[in-house]
């Protein structure tokens, strides 16, 4: 039983890419000793190919339309949170397979396993990391040349020299200048072998850490620069926030360690193992501001919703009174809840107060034939879940509102399967407060751009745009009721403080009807976007 538990530590740690050298051949040594830690080992691989069929199958899974996670008792939340850990784990071994073995290969070749596992040669090797979002005119290229807005996987930059900005997919922007070398190893884990970087880290990336030649700089929500040379000094420098930066020892482990807060400085010497306060000039490099992003409605786009004949449409010019007036008629006045304000002709919601939108008065009819939620959003933070738009009934159940169409911003893991940072929209009938049938735009939201987010149910299936285009959609039966829904804002209903959005909205309509992707794409072409991240 002892030795079990240790070969699935083993193995755990080997899935999780952080197995040392030392572990990594007393696995070895087990494999080779004991059939039944082969056994093991043969199933756990088995189980990570059947889970990856499944995760790259395109269908929507009934995993997803289970109760969400306020609904469960808590021993099968507790479950069902372990399994979610297991099968992310899973996914995680055709990388971790092909490093964490380190120079053992010749030991373990001859392992009979090993042997039957012939499809671990086909193990996919790329894992998308980041995003080029800054690049200037310079940069020369030692490694494979990236152009703007292409993919960034596990892989190693080099620049002779020359910028380049990468955008992680939780947020967290690195600038590198040239020369310099450096590896994405996963979301939360870089290298930086030589060369110049600025980072600028958003809260849903705390614990971002960049390692150098003895050094490890961890990230707890922070702007921090570090200048590596070729003789392993790191000068790391805190432009704001909070930096735990450690002189590693030869084992691994943190011997010196330091927290910096703003304009902190200091200095790693790895060859002669020394921490010092940073003094004198040192020239550091910044990520660059962001240019405003500012949504430019015209009259042309205001027209052509109109003439698309919604229920309502709120355009949320700045209001004095807490009220936001229905631009299609005399009903549905939305009022501002909370700590909600309309700013800069938008609806704007901040970080660490909670408020929300809000139409009293129920809608009829609004599912009898279809119905469509079109939106304009500019988020402007990562981290947890953030509610879009609901259609709800005018009565809670157990202190808490159903929902009919429920939209939202993904969190970086949930209890639902997505791509980090997703766009969601789950359509639930008959109303409820957990089972539904959710599709995906499988695309991260980038803070502080403006996405056209439209959600359309018709009588045959449900569908997901953005920025008039299909991201995705699934086919269901006919469900249509004349029964009355309220449309709310914001966050997940009235009643609980839950899923807090966190930026700007604008440019709400709500129809009773699916508009046609011609008209999506229309409204669309008739906004502009003024300036770039």
């Amino acid at each position: 039983m002892k030795e079990d538990i240790q070969v699935k530590a083993l193995i755990s740690a080997m899935l999780d890419e952080d197995l040392s050298e030392a572990q990594a051949k007393e696995l070895d040594q087990i494999l080779q000793q004991s059939a039944e830690a082969r056994d093991i080992y043969r199933r756990m691989v088995d189980m990570h190919f059947t889970l990856g069929e499944i995760s790259e199958s395109k269908d929507v899974l009934a995993f997803n339309d289970l109760p969400e996670p306020e609904s469960f008792p808590e021993t099968f939340r507790t479950t069902r949170k372990q399994l979610l850990i297991f099968k992310a784990l899973a996914a995680c071994l055709a990388v971790a397979f092909g490093v964490s073995l380190f120079n053992t290969k010749e030991v373990i070749k001859n392992v009979e396993v090993v042997k039957n596992i012939e499809v671990i040669k086909n193990l996919p090797k790329k894992i998308p990391l980041a995003s080029i979002s800054d690049l200037s005119s310079d940069a020369q290229w030692s490694t494979t040349p990236k152009q703007l807005g292409d993919m960034v996987y596990n892989e190693e930059i080099i620049l002779t020299r020359g910028q380049v900005t990468l955008t992680y997919n939780h947020g967290a922007e690195i600038k590198l200048e040239g020369p310099v070398h450096y590896k994405l190893i996963n979301l939360d884990l870089a290298n930086l072998a030589y060369g110049q970087l600025a980072a600028k880290v958003p809260e849903a990336a705390q614990g971002f850490t960049v390692e150098a030649p003895k050094a490890a700089i961890v990230d707890l929500g922070t702007e921090f620069a570090l200048n590596v040379d070729k003789a392993g000094k790191s000068q790391i420098y805190v432009y704001d926030g909070e930096v735990s930066s450690s002189l590693l020892g030869p084992d691994g482990n943190s011997l010196l360690n330091a927290s910096l807060y703003e304009n902190d400085g200091l200095v790693i010497d790895s060859e002669n193992e020394t921490v010092n306060k940073l003094n004198g000039n040192v020239d550091f490099i910044r990520v660059n501001t962001k240019r405003s992003n500012e949504l430019l409605i015209s009259s042309d786009y205001i027209e052509a919703v109109k003439s698309d004949n919604p229920v309502a449409y709120w355009r949320f010019e700045n209001s004095t009174d807490g009220l936001v007036k229905n631009e299609m008629s005399s009903s549905y006045t939305g009022e501002l809840m909370q700590e909600a304000k309309t700013e800069n002709n938008t609806l704007s919601l901040t970080k660490g107060k909670i408020g929300a939108f809000f139409v009293k008065e129920a809608f009829h009819g609004i599912n009898k034939d279809g119905y469509t939620i079109e939106l304009w959003l500019n988020a402007m933070e990562r981290g947890t879940d953030m509610s879009l738009a609901s259609l709800m009934p005018p009565e809670p159940e157990k202190r808490k509102f159903r929902h009919l169409a429920y939209t939202q911003l993904m969190a970086k893991q949930t209890s639902l399967r997505h791509k980090p940072f997703d766009f969601r929209f789950s359509h639930r009938y008959p109303a409820t407060s957990s089972l539904g049938k959710n599709i995906f735009a499988d695309e991260a939201y980038v803070p502080g751009k403006w996405y056209h987010f439209v959600a359309v149910k018709d009588k045959n299936s449900f569908k997901l745009y953005l920025n008039g285009q299909l991201k995705q959609s699934l086919a269901d039966k006919a469900n249509n009721d004349a029964l009355p829904y309220l449309f709310y804002l914001g966050k997940i209903d009235p009643i609980r403080d839950m899923r807090q959005f966190i930026g700007q909205l604008d440019e709400v309509a709500l129809y009773n009807k699916a508009l046609s992707p011609e008209e999506i794409n229309e409204h669309f072409s008739k906004a502009q976007i003024k300036g770039k991240r």
